[in-house]
Formats: C-alpha cells, structure tokens, sequence
C-alpha cells in the first residue's frame, strides 16, 4: 500500500507570533485621524426669500444661480423644494445671484443657464395640437406663474474666516457655532402678466364654441435683466376659457366675448405704442355657430393693446411698464357677422341655412 506523503504547513509559534502582532497593528491602524481636506476660506452665506410679498404666492420648487463677475456660473443649487431660505459658502470676490421659482406644470423650462447674461425661461409649445386650421405654432395656454429675483453681492476678506486650514472630510459643510453668518434678503418678483381680452358682438346666442389664437407676444424673458425676449410666440385660446355676457334678450342685442390668458407680455423693443405696427398682433379666431357653420377670420391688433396701469399696493411691485398687465378690447358687431336663422331638418340631417359670409380675412379694426 503506497502511504502518501503529507507536507507540514503548519506555522511555527514565532511566525504565528508575528502574524497575531501584524494583525493588531492593522485593526488599530482603523482608528486613524480622520480624512481631512484644505479648507478653502469662505464666508458661510444665508439669503432668506419673501415669496408672499410681491409674488404673493410660496412655490413649490426653487432654482437659485450664482455667477462670477465675468457672468460664468460658479454655483447651480435645485431644483430644490426649500424655498424660503438657502445657505451656502461664498469665496472672496463679486457675485450675481439669480432666484426663480421652478415650473410646477411644465409650461416653460430654462435654457442657456450658464451664462448671466443669456440665462432665460421659455414657453414650452403645445403637443399633439390637431387643429388644422391655425398656420402657426401654437405656444401653450400660458405660463404659470413665475417669480424671480436678482441680486449682487460682494464678499470681502473682513467676511470670510481665515483661522481653520483642514477640516474633517465629514465636516465639511458644517461650521461652528461661533462663525459668521451674513444673510440677504430678497423679494421675488412676478414675471409673467395677464392678457384681458373683450370683444363686442351682434347675436353673441349664435355661437357655440370659440378657440382663438393671438401671434406676436414674447415667448420668454431674460432672468438677469428682467427683459422680455425679442422672439415672438402665438397664444392659444381654448374654447373652455371663453366666456359670454349679454346686453339683453333680444336675439340680435349686442353683447360681450371674453377670455384672459397668462403670458410673458409684448416682446422687447415692443413695449411702447409707438413702436407697434398692427400686424404685429394678430388675433385669429375659429368660431363655431350654433347651426354647425364655421367662421375663420383674423384681426391685425398690434395697435390696440394697452397697459393697464396698476393703482395701490399693485403699482409698488410692477413698477416697470412691461409687467404691467394688458388689456384688448375690440368691437366686432359689424365685422364678424352671426347668422341669424338656425339650422333647419331634412330627412338626411341639417342643412345649414345662413346668410352669406365673407371669406374671412384679416381686417383692421379699432377698440370700443
């Protein structure tokens, strides 16, 4: 019988000795200093935001943005859903600070962020829009309410605590209770304005259904300088956002259609009246009649929108004339012609039965 032979692997007392020490030295080698970084000196910063004060309303989500003086961005903090207060650490030197509120629905989004000067909200365009009967691209129904602030700030070396070199790695964002904290306040501001719109007709009972649409207002606005976009977007104005007020009983009393619509106002270079043409503004309506006939017919109004001007508490926070809110008020009761005869039943369905229409257009027209 072959015995096989059998190798000794085990250790002898010294090396187990040295094995147990080695092994100790690793475990309490554990407990070493804690990772530390260069702690770079800042002065720890707090801005404290009022909402409720011009904006009048908390939002739900906040972005807040910090340049350097060449107007390239140092820091980019949301959206987050803190809005009332924000600390953060600031180095020696000049800064641009940009507060606006985070869109809830999505009816604008941001664009060219990195750059003070460029930074901007847009209006989102409508998807999966069906009507034929509109030539251009629709913008939303509006955007939501949106409020902004901007601000400098310059951080001097008095500001910023010189005494600490490192710091705990877990530590890092944390100060002691003896440091300096600076706060600033701001007050938000509302960026977008309401468009009233009013128009007067001739048997307002004969129309069933209104969507309309007005071309030519800004599609955004700049958040440093507070400015309207150049860049033009078209409105749409939905049918369920109308409204109908009546003089009177009669079949052909005049009477009143309405509707308003949240928007960015007129575009930069286009706030004074005397830098608008009419065609700058032009109001489209689709109007369904009560005997199934379809009017389509447009109105150049660049020259008739006003601002209304702001009276008490309202004039302090839209100080500047292009956050004042806009007015557009039209007589249409001998352009667009309502049919006065309803539809009359054959064997096959209804036949329309109207008077003659026009083909349409575009008019020039003055308010009421």
């Amino acid at each position: 019988m072959n015995k096989r032979s059998l190798t000794n692997n085990t250790l002898s007392f010294p090396s187990r000795l040295l094995a147990v020490v080695a092994l100790v030295f690793l475990l309490s080698s554990c407990e070493r200093r804690p990772l530390e970084v260069y702690y770079e000196p800042a002065a720890l910063i707090r801005v404290e935001l009022d909402w409720i004060d011009h904006f009048g309303m908390r939002p739900n989500g906040m972005l807040m943005l910090i340049y350097d003086e060449n107007d390239s961005i140092t820091k980019a903090v949301g959206p987050v859903n803190e809005v009332d207060a924000q600390t953060l650490t600031l180095g020696v030197g000049n800064y641009k600070l940009i507060f606006c509120s985070y869109p809830d629905e999505g009816t604008f989004n941001f664009q060219r962020l990195s750059n003070h000067y460029y930074a901007n909200a847009r209006s989102v365009k409508l998807r999966g829009h069906t009507y034929d009967y509109w030539e251009t691209e629709i913008a939303d129904e509006g955007p939501e309410p949106i409020g902004a602030a901007v601000d400098t700030i310059t951080i001097t070396p008095e500001m910023v605590n010189h005494d600490l070199k490192f710091i705990d790695y877990r530590d890092r964002d944390n100060f002691g209770a003896d440091t300096s904290i600076y706060v600033f306040h701001e007050v938000p501001d509302p960026m977008t304005v309401t468009l009233f719109i009013k128009a007067k007709v001739k048997r307002r009972q004969s129309i069933k259904t209104i969507d309309a649409a007005i071309s030519g207002m800004a599609d955004g606005f700049y958040l440093s300088r507070i400015d309207r976009t150049t860049e033009r977007a078209t409105l749409f104005l939905p049918n369920e956002n109308w409204h109908k007020e009546k003089f009177g009983a009669e079949i052909d009393s005049m009477g009143f259609i309405y509707t308003q619509i949240s928007s960015f106002g007129l575009p930069h270079g286009k706030e004074l009246l005397a830098e608008r043409d009419s065609a700058d503004n032009v109001l489209t309506f689709h109007i369904l009649m009560t005997n199934d006939s379809i009017q389509d017919v447009s109105f150049n109004v660049g020259k008739e929108i006003r601002y209304i001007t702001p009276t008490g508490r309202e004039a302090q926070i839209r100080n500047r004339q292009d956050l004042h809110d806009l007015k557009l008020e039209l007589d249409l009761s001998e352009i667009i012609v309502m049919p006065p005869t309803p539809p009359t039943r054959t064997g096959q369905g209804f036949d329309a039965v109207v008077d003659e229409w026009d083909d349409g257009g575009t008019f020039e027209l003055g308010g009421f």
